[in-house]
């Protein structure tokens, strides 16, 4: 049984925080939701030297950020490491799938809340980077054009949380076609920062590159 200490060794931030004690089994992890600061994290346990790893919590000072402590045995010592919690991660991973959902549906307000209002990002479809308010000009040109999104296939590369921010990675294919039935799939590279907000999480910038069968 290991047991694990977290405590603040910096008061930069005016935040008062107490010393917390949990305990764990070997080989395991234990979550918590620490306010942004520095911290030191000892784990020990009988038969094994303690350790101690020093981490930072990045975000707003006054919202809590999950992260998980893994703790595995590697004598003569205990192995400590400290990581965002991948709830964050889950989380935009589905909101990535409503932003094609709202895509699909030609729900343009509902794709909209997904947007930070500080947006810039540089869709291939477009010469040049745009912020949020010109963010649904390439669906109203595949809907000028008699296109709709019939189907899209998502396939996630890679993800990052780090504090507030969420980085994602992923190529999608999507298959838009007339009022005949008739069209190609097109396939494309997408990474996206998401950031937490009041609103929730949002994208705050992007980048897009086409691989095959663009619909310009």
């Amino acid at each position: 049984m290991h047991e694990a200490t977290s405590r603040p060794f910096d008061d930069r931030y005016g935040l008062e925080r107490p010393s917390a004690r949990v305990s764990g089994r070997c080989d395991g992890q234990l979550g918590s939701a620490l306010p942004p600061g520095q911290y030191d994290a000892t784990v020990g346990g009988q038969g094994f030297r303690t350790t101690t790893k020093s981490f930072v919590v990045q975000g707003n000072a006054s919202q809590k950020v999950p992260v998980v402590l893994r703790i595995g045995s590697c004598p003569p010592g205990s192995c400590l490491d400290v990581t965002p919690d991948p709830a964050d991660e889950r989380a935009v991973w589905k909101l990535e799938h409503s932003y094609w959902e709202y895509v699909q549906a030609s729900d343009l307000e509902g794709y909209r809340t997904l947007w930070h209002p500080d947006f810039l990002g540089w869709p291939y479809v477009s010469p040049s980077p745009v912020r949020k308010d010109h963010i649904t000009d390439w669906i109203t040109d595949y809907r000028s054009r008699g296109l709709h999104l019939e189907s899209f296939d998502l396939r996630p590369a890679e993800s990052r949380a780090e504090g507030d921010t969420v980085v994602i990675f992923y190529s999608i294919t999507a298959h838009w076609v007339d009022k005949n039935g008739k069209g190609k799939p097109a396939t494309s590279r997408i990474t996206h920062t998401w950031v937490r907000s009041t609103n929730g999480w949002q994208i705050i910038s992007g980048m897009s590159a086409a691989v095959s069968g663009v619909n310009k």
